[in-house]
């Protein structure tokens, strides 16, 4: 077993297509609510950076904030789910054969790296917000 085969990158990667659908709702409406998602939280961490650097003047600050950094999880999570989300149904629409996206056609170290970057946004923001509060 390799050290991508061991993390959940396979051969091939995710033939589910669980990254990129949804049993609720189809892949254009997940698609846009994941671009509706990324653009919120990538404008609201830009006036969030620009309102504590100039109105505050705590900007050496702003990085050292767990809260922050999470933040910037969330937003580089959705933008990147946004892109495959996109290349998906660009599939969807060629009509072709192979329904795909990108990123299974990518390198297994960025696999490996979306896998992650989901992962810590789905489990260790819960892990962080609940546990290490009770601890301190």
């Amino acid at each position: 077993m390799g050290f991508y085969s061991f993390f959940g990158v396979g051969k091939p990667f995710d033939p589910e297509l669980r990254l990129v659908t949804s049993y609720v709702i189809s892949p254009s409406a997940l698609l846009f609510l994941r671009a509706l998602f990324a653009l919120y939280s990538l404008v609201s961490l830009i006036v969030n950076v620009i309102y504590a650097s100039v109105v505050l003047d705590t900007g050496d600050a702003w990085p050292t904030y767990f809260t922050n950094l999470s933040y910037v999880g969330l937003c580089a999570y959705f933008c990147a789910a946004t892109v495959q989300s996109w290349s998906y149904v660009q599939s969807l629409k060629r009509r072709s054969q192979e329904h795909g996206y990108a990123l299974q056609r990518w390198h297994p170290f960025l696999q490996f790296s979306h896998i992650v970057l989901f992962s810590t946004i789905a489990v260790c923001r819960e892990l962080f917000y609940h546990f290490i509060p009770a601890v301190f």
